[in-house]
């Protein structure tokens, strides 16, 4: 099953960039739409919250790589203020490279693939105060379908439905298999 995901992500990342080995002119597909981009995301790819930066490519395929947070706690929570207990937490911290490619002028389709990798931090709290901790390094394989907006000026808007499938780095509460999120984004072109 591993094999058979990695092999599929890799054909889609060549699918993607095979459409600018004949380009020969490296202008965007429209005059106005810059081919550098700075946004952040909340849900998507990598994470609750990422820093992201795209270049484009050619006249529709964009790279990006990204830096991205996700934060979760679990088991009953109780306390009031600073002074509250857990059962325990997931912190993940990663960085993700995908291609993708647009497809329309102002108003876009964004369709792209790659993946992320970086580390899990799962830590157990018990009631009376002793904690164990469990890390492990995580890498995933991921997908974006969605829309773009990048007008005249420097505003940058975009949604998308973005699945991955975590590889490897299981803890307990990040296991294995596939996931989904949707993500929305603000930023600027430049």
């Amino acid at each position: 099953m591993k094999a058979i995901v990695l092999n599929t992500a890799f054909a889609a990342c060549f699918f993607l960039a095979a459409g600018t080995l004949g380009a020969q002119q490296a202008s965007a597909r429209h005059p106005d739409m810059r081919s550098n981009s700075l946004y952040t995301e909340i849900g998507g790819n990598i994470g609750d919250f990422s820093v992201n930066y795209d270049r484009l490519i050619g006249k529709a395929t964009l790279v990006r790589i990204g830096y991205g947070t996700l934060s979760d706690t679990y088991g009953d929570c109780f306390g009031i203020g600073l002074v509250s207990a857990c059962e325990g937490s997931v912190n993940a911290s990663l960085v993700g490279l995908t291609v993708g490619r647009l497809f329309g002028r102002r108003h876009m389709a964004e369709i792209g693939a790659g993946g992320a990798f970086g580390t899990v931090t799962e830590e157990r709290i018990s009631f009376i105060g002793a904690s164990t901790s469990e890390k492990e390094t995580v890498t995933t394989v991921t997908a974006t379908i969605g829309y773009r907006w990048q007008g005249t000026g420097r505003m940058l808007m975009r949604a998308g439905f973005t699945p991955s499938y975590v590889v490897s780095g299981e803890t307990e509460n990040y296991p294995k298999g596939l996931a989904y999120s949707i993500g929305a984004s603000l930023g600027f072109a430049f």
